[in-house]
């Protein structure tokens, strides 16, 4: 998938990109099949020329030197499958995601969602679909693509493990009680993870260039972002549950956006544990790969896909363990 689209909810008829071998670009409005299964991926060239880019000598996915092929033995599934094959949990932390759930929601401000009626909801108040703010939107929730989550055949691989970060079973209520699943993914609203959405007022404006530049960047919008990641890291270090076990917290930006020729494609990592070693900066070169090979090795669960690649690094240095660890591996304890 290179493109933002929403999935094709519960479309049981139509045809993965795995089956197909196609690829779903940017310039595409197709939503995206439910997906699952076992098939061909799409690969990842040195310089991407297909999407996106934003010249001509167009943008680097990985270094600018390195590639995948399309790997034809891609498995449609998550590390949540493999959590839960191995009796663990998971959750899925989504900011403004509607106090609905998640089921058919491609975008939400916390309340109203795009399958919201609005006029009925708020008559004579004018607000509609089109100048709904996205706070949410589907395509920051990964697990919400995937045929059996959608589904919700088995109750602790469903929509039902997504929640927003306010409410009864939001994030916040889970880390003051302590209970909280083996493994959370926890998404920003696009305000507070330095997106931005320009109908949601100045502090959250978008950037005005998406090409690689620090042009025109908003810096109340960088400002709502460390604030988030403090607010966040603070409620997981005063929780219960951060003293239970060996625990670590993974701050990591998905992409470098729009890496145009000659800038490299790197992005900011950050792992915050609460045992072994600490203040290690490493040298070695990871990818998004290398940073599920790790937290899957922390939980003892197979490799998925390219963490498999004998060229995808385990995080060792900035998980390893030491005084705190009890078992001196830096594996799960905890959580």
């Amino acid at each position: 998938m290179r493109d933002d689209n929403s999935p094709d909810w519960n479309n049981g008829t139509c045809t993965p990109n795995l089956a197909s071998a196609s690829v779903s670009l940017e310039s595409t409005a197709t939503a995206i099949c439910p997906i699952y299964g076992t098939g061909t991926d799409a690969a990842t060239p040195a310089i991407d020329y297909s999407n996106e880019t934003t010249n001509p000598l167009g943008d680097i996915d990985i270094d600018g030197t390195l590639f995948y092929l399309a790997n034809t033995k891609t498995i449609g599934m998550t590390i949540a499958d493999q959590l839960v094959a191995a009796g663990r949990t998971w959750k899925s932390y989504q900011e403004s995601q509607p106090p609905t759930g998640a089921e058919g929601v491609n975008t939400a401000d916390g309340f109203f969602s795009n399958l919201s009626n609005l006029a009925t909801a708020l008559p004579g108040e004018g607000q509609t679909q089109a100048n709904l703010v996205a706070l949410y939107a589907v395509k920051h929730n990964p697990f919400a693509y995937f045929q059996n989550v959608q589904e919700g055949t088995n109750p602790n691989l469903s929509l039902i493990n997504m929640a927003d970060f306010e409410g009864q079973n939001g994030l916040f209520a889970d880390l003051s009680s302590g209970h909280v699943p083996t493994f959370s993914f926890i998404a920003p609203n696009q305000c507070n993870d330095q997106h931005g959405r320009s109908n949601a007022g100045p502090v959250c404006e978008s950037d005005p260039n998406d090409n690689g530049t620090l042009i025109g960047l908003n810096p109340a919008l960088m400002y709502r972002g460390d604030v988030t990641v403090q607010l966040l890291v603070t409620a997981i270090h005063k929780s219960p549950a951060w003293k239970d076990g060996n625990n670590a917290i993974v701050v990591v930006w998905d992409e470098n956006d729009y890496s145009v020729v000659p800038t490299t494609n790197q992005v900011v990592l950050t792992v915050d544990t609460n045992y072994g070693v600490q203040g290690v900066q490493s040298n070695t070169f990871y990818t998004h790969f290398s940073l599920l090979k790790s937290i899957e090795a922390g939980f003892e669960l197979p490799c998925l896909n390219h963490a498999c690649d004998s060229a995808t690094n385990v995080m060792s240095d900035l998980f390893a363990g030491g005084k705190g660890d009890r078992d001196g591996d830096g594996g799960d304890n905890g959580r």
